[in-house]
């Protein structure tokens, strides 16, 4: 394990240890912009090993922008939303509409999965502060608690901890294209923290 700081953009150090300890896969937890260079240094380096980006930020059409087809081609990713493929989203409808207008707006797709966040958090909030009927802190809080709305993450609704499930996906950079691998929906991690 190998920890990086927030301004580094030169990896070559971390990465010429994994080179030389034989290493057969890399999971890289940063954004996009560091991973995207890690990918390239590893390219240079020759260090053609397994690759997993975590976190959701980091998605294949990022990567591919910020460092080239030929850096990011095999490198996986865990996301959260597909803004390819409406069907993958809780509320497919919605999921077009957001697309649309982003696109509509000329908005950098690269930006597309990160303003999802915000675009399930309004509308989870505006669900909320409606089904309290008088906009309390008290009255959101609670009606928070009991919420269940599609959005484009997946079902968005909070367990007695105040955790959400979003939908889990798998994709990869595959002839420099994004393409899905698997997918895990929300409803199906709903449905497996249930039956704990």
């Amino acid at each position: 394990m190998e920890y990086v700081g927030q301004a580094d953009t030169d990896f070559y150090a971390q990465l010429t240890k994994f080179k030389a300890a034989g290493v057969d896969s890399v999971v890289i937890t940063d954004d996009a912009p560091k991973a995207a260079k890690m990918l390239q240094q590893m390219k240079e380096l020759g260090l053609n090993v397994k690759v997993l980006v975590t976190g959701g930020s980091a998605w294949p059409d990022s990567i591919v922008q910020l460092a080239g087809a030929p850096a990011a081609e095999g490198a996986m990713f865990i996301n959260f939303y597909n803004p390819y493929d409406f069907a993958m989203a809780g509320d497919p409808e919605a999921s077009k509409a957001y697309v649309d207008e982003w696109k509509k707006r000329g908005l950098p797709w690269i930006g597309i999965v990160e303003g999802m966040r915000g675009f399930d958090a309004v509308n989870v909030v505006a669900k909320a502060i409606e089904s309290a009927k008088e906009p309390t802190a008290a009255k959101i809080h609670a009606a928070l608690k009991t919420l269940e709305a599609r959005g484009l993450y997946g079902l968005n609704k909070f367990d007695q901890n105040g955790q959400s499930y979003c939908n889990i996906i798998v994709t990869q950079v595959k002839d420099g294209k994004y393409s899905v691998v698997a997918i895990t929906p929300s409803a199906k991690l709903w449905e497996m923290s249930a039956a704990k």
